[in-house]
């Protein structure tokens, strides 16, 4: 009797339990589904109406209804009714594209402190890591999906990236990602794709020129084919023969000496350029020329070269011409003002306008190419290529840029790149074609997951409240080297996506560097730059303290010291700039 009773309680009490587990589910469910950010789907079946595809550049079907499910597009038709399940979106009469693809740059990829540089007893001869040779890492090491980057390319049509991991001269292998919420193992697409090099140098050690890496990267080239053909033959064979050493940075490099994987070499200006080519004359990879901003001058070279462009979408900004600007003068100089004003304005305008027509000049030239947003923020995106299509670039070719360009790059063509059945839905739903003006983004799939963007944006007097009056503007710098006094201007200016620094040396104004690395705190100023300087890649690091209309601080470099540097908020920007 009693033992029924124990078994009876027992009965109960594991009831009692499935209950309370049942109801703790549920509200962790709830707790979670109330602090989650990710996309609320009820579903993986969506459904677009009468809408406007854009199957491939250069082609649009009207009112035409789509079907996505289970990450893939099911149907594109006219006549499609919508599956029981589906959820529709309110997209009428908007424009449907395949979903953009990064084509090189660091998203995902976390900012990493900057450490002492350890002692080195030999300069002219560094570890590898030291001097910035790390070929044998993979960006899957350090790609994070939680990275702000990810999101901000998603909001501005980005559905994959070729991603590469930071550093000096070869910083490692990139890989293909999806713009997924994914961690990296599940949203990689090609891995190690790629190899990436630059011009960087790393700290104060060999090689700290830029003729030091082309040295460097011809010997590690060199002895990465010498070893790749011992492995060969020692594996063939492997009777009296030594058994070869594998150095793990000469091993990585093997794949792109035998053009299994191309090289991204960063190469913004036309010197960059210039010399990115002869080295490939002289070694023969595949080269993939990236981030390039100053192609134009060199751009006969390329066309008799088989290589392989993807342009930068970093365009320099204009400045705009204000009526309430005004310049107090004597009479007496009021001609030689207005003359001089007006040279430098016109020059000025003929740089920014070999900036903005660069992407024209490559398509006149027959050529093809990709874009780039290693030096440029993705909600410059369409902004910068609305620019660059108002100076000649066709929709046509700006948009193959953006899609098929870089799937076909990439091996992926038969996956994205166009809006097909079968395909893969990585899609970008804008209300008005996508290169008008005033056309915004309103939904992102990827792989079917949707980033709905339809909702009014905030405001940049939405976004904050601080008074950036006291910041932003065109400030002149003096520099003290104790040999020399050097000048320019630091312009900076709040986007909606922080704040834009632009340095201007008086000695050489057509050659500003944009900043990066930029902190705000406070009244403190800090942020970076990276220039030539006699054939070495030198980085500059600017920290000062604003108080007022003046500021003053140090500006640094490893390679070449600490400097005090002073400046000064320019009242009339326009009347300064026609002065230098």
């Amino acid at each position: 009797m009693n033992s029924g009773k124990r078994l009876y309680f027992r009965g109960g009490l594991n009831r009692f339990t499935y209950v309370c587990v049942f109801l703790l589910f549920l509200y962790q469910n709830y707790v979670n589904a109330q602090n989650s950010d990710k996309p609320k789907e009820v579903t993986n079946t969506f459904f677009l109406q009468n809408v406007n595809v854009i199957p491939q550049p250069g082609k649009i079907l009207s009112g035409y209804n789509v079907v996505i499910k289970n990450g893939l597009i099911e149907n594109i038709g006219k006549g499609i009714s919508a599956p029981y399940n589906a959820k529709k979106i309110k997209a009428d009469s908007m424009f449907v594209y395949a979903g953009f693809i990064d084509c090189f740059s660091h998203t995902g990829v976390p900012k990493t402190e900057s450490k002492d540089q350890p002692k080195i007893t030999d300069p002219g001869n560094p570890p590898n890591d030291i001097a910035g040779i790390t070929p044998q890492k993979s960006v899957l090491e350090t790609y994070k999906s939680s990275d702000k980057s990810i999101g901000d390319h998603r909001s501005s049509g980005f559905t994959m990236v070729n991603a590469a991991p930071r550093g000096y001269m070869l910083p490692g292998q990139s890989s293909l990602f999806q713009l997924s919420e994914a961690e990296a193992d599940l949203a990689v697409v090609k891995r190690d794709f790629g190899m990436m090099m630059q011009f960087s140098n790393s700290r104060n050690v060999y090689p700290s020129t830029v003729i030091g890496i082309i040295a460097k990267f011809r010997e590690l080239y060199k002895n990465s084919e010498i070893l790749g053909s011992t492995n060969e033959e020692y594996n063939s064979n492997p009777v009296g023969i030594n058994r070869p050493v594998f150095k793990k940075e000469e091993w990585a490099l093997y794949p792109v000496t035998q053009k299994k994987q191309p090289l991204f070499f960063v190469a913004s200006s036309s010197n960059q350029v210039y010399r990115a080519i002869q080295l490939q004359k002289e070694l023969g990879f595949r080269l993939i020329l990236t981030d390039v901003k100053k192609g134009w001058v060199i751009i006969d070279d390329l066309k008799k070269q088989n290589v392989e462009i993807l342009l930068s979408l970093d365009l320099p900004e204009e400045k705009k011409s204000s009526k309430k600007d005004s310049v107090k003068t004597n009479v007496k100089d009021s001609v030689f003002i207005n003359m001089e004003e007006r040279g430098f304005e016109e020059k000025r305008q003929r740089a920014l306008e070999e900036h903005f027509k660069q992407a024209a000049s490559f398509e006149k030239a027959g050529l093809s190419f990709g874009f780039s947003l290693l030096s440029s923020k993705p909600e410059d995106v369409l902004k910068n290529i609305k620019k660059m299509v108002k100076y000649g670039l066709s929709e046509k070719k700006a948009l193959e840029a953006l899609t098929t360009y870089p799937a076909g790059l990439f091996g992926v063509l038969s996956q994205t790149g166009t809006v097909e059945k079968g395909k893969m839905a990585n899609l970008v739903i804008s209300d008005k074609p996508i290169f008008e003006e005033k056309s915004s983004v309103k939904y992102v799939f990827v792989e079917g997951t949707i980033f709905d963007y339809s909702q009014t944006k905030p405001t940049k007097s939405e976004k904050t409240n601080k008074d950036t009056s006291a910041i932003s503007g065109i400030w002149s710098f003096s520099v003290n080297t104790g040999e020399e006094e050097q000048t320019g201007t630091i312009d900076i200016t709040l986007t909606d996506a922080g704040y834009k620094i632009v340095v201007t040396p008086e000695d050489d104004a057509q050659n500003p560097e944009t900043g990066f690395d930029i902190e705000i705190k406070d009244n403190t100023l800090t942020f970076a730059i990276t220039t030539e300087e006699e054939g070495q890649a030198v980085t500059f690091l600017f920290n000062v303290e604003i108080k007022g209309n003046s500021f003053s601080g140090n500006v640094s470099a490893k390679e070449l010291g600490n400097f005090i540097i002073t400046g000064e908020k320019v009242p009339n920007p326009k009347h300064f700039n026609s002065r230098i």
